[in-house]
């Protein structure tokens, strides 16, 4: 290695990087999933890992109803229409 040479640690961004947002969080009713990558599909799973919702919003932005789940917490596995996979977890309360 040459003096005065730079050196790169640690990981480098991906130009491609989702920005994937869920508000509110904790909810009682609805929830806001905002993206910067078109979702391909949704899928809302209980503690347990059961599926309770699934949706193909093949959109930027999607509200997902909640009324009726019971409070707990849950999780979004994201599909985006890139083949990417983002999670995200939720509080819905009372």
């Amino acid at each position: 290695m040459e003096c005065g040479s730079e050196i790169s640690v640690g990981i480098e961004a991906s130009p491609t990087q989702t920005f994937t947002e869920l508000h509110p969080n904790p909810t009682t009713s609805s929830v806001v999933i905002s993206s910067s990558v078109r979702m391909e599909r949704i899928d809302v799973l209980n503690a347990q890992g059961r599926v309770v919702l699934q949706i193909a919003p093949k959109a930027t932005q999607v509200e997902l109803d909640l009324t009726g789940t019971v409070p707990g917490t849950y999780y979004a596995r994201i599909q985006m229409l890139d083949g990417s996979l983002v999670h995200r977890k939720m509080i819905m309360s009372r």
